[in-house]
């Protein structure tokens, strides 16, 4: 009974092991939209998202933005805002992040802002919860043409519930050890 008892822990102690050092994927989608900024209705003033993926943990950059601006606009009045919704899935777990904007000019220069984006919790089941923390990315201005900026996220991934597992064999291992006669 003992030897088996021996072998359930440190098989649950492997498992935590092997199941702490796998990384969880993530997947930003694409999105965009256009006619921003523009008084007339047209293909330009575009303001477009490129997803990645990778790791989810750390700081990562989740998807390349892009803003691609028609000809200058000397007296234009419009101030639009809005917002662009785009999926990001962690595992198998796919929640919208809301892209809030704000499209300005002022004369040579034409500036797409965003506004902070809200943090989202993924709860990816089995204890494991992974939290996403967005960075505000720079104004982008331009006079005409396309340009870039990257979106970043700060993925928080708290300690996987597989190294309380492996805490808990370990601890259930020096339990089992025989005990001296301190008589």
């Amino acid at each position: 009974m003992r030897n088996i008892l021996f072998a359930s822990v440190a098989a649950a102690a492997l498992l935590g092991l092997t199941s702490a050092g796998m990384a969880t994927p993530f997947t930003m989608g694409n999105n965009s939209i256009g006619s921003i900024g523009d008084e007339i209705g047209s293909g330009l003033d575009i303001f477009a998202v490129n997803g990645t993926s990778g790791d989810a943990s750390g700081l990562q950059s989740v998807a390349g933005l892009s803003f691609d601006v028609g000809g200058n606009c000397i007296a234009c009045t419009l101030t639009p805002s809005g917002s662009l919704m785009v999926g990001l899935t962690i595992g198998l777990v796919t929640q919208q992040v809301n892209l809030p904007w704000g499209w300005s000019s002022t004369g040579p220069l034409d500036t797409l802002t965003l506004g902070p984006i809200a943090p989202l919790t993924y709860d990816l089941g089995s204890g494991e919860i992974i939290s996403v923390n967005f960075a505000t990315p720079a104004p982008m201005q331009s006079g005409g043409g396309q340009i870039t900026e990257q979106l970043t996220a700060e993925f928080d991934v708290p300690e996987p519930a597989s190294l309380t597992l492996l805490g808990g064999g370990l601890v259930a291992l020096g339990l089992l050890r025989p005990r001296r006669d301190t008589r």
